[in-house]
């Protein structure tokens, strides 16, 4: 089992206890899944230009990863990236469907 399988793991044996992520971890965690999917490190590592590892570890809570941390920014600026991807996708599809 890799890195990420054991993290998605053991997110999916823990109980969830509320819908919104509120530390940092589940933030990360929870965009990266919004992202990128269920095997989100690698893809998140490499668009943001750092190894796995050190996602890896911020994901297990190996190392601190405050709230005001700048992978957040860049995060912010994936999202959207992303969401113009979508709405591009979105006129693609009304372009056929009419």
């Amino acid at each position: 089992m890799d890195m990420q399988q054991a993290i998605t793991a053991k997110r999916k044996n823990e109980t969830p206890t509320e819908l919104i992520p509120t530390g940092a971890v589940d933030r990360l965690d929870a965009l990266g899944q919004l992202l990128y999917g269920e095997q989100w490190i690698t893809p998140m590592a490499r668009d943001l230009k750092l190894h796995p590892d050190m996602i890896a570890e911020w994901a297990w809570g190996r190392r601190e990863l405050p709230p005001d941390h700048p992978i957040f920014a860049a995060l912010a600026v994936l999202v959207q990236y992303h969401e113009k991807g979508v709405a591009k996708a979105r006129e693609v599809m009304d372009l056929h469907q009419t």
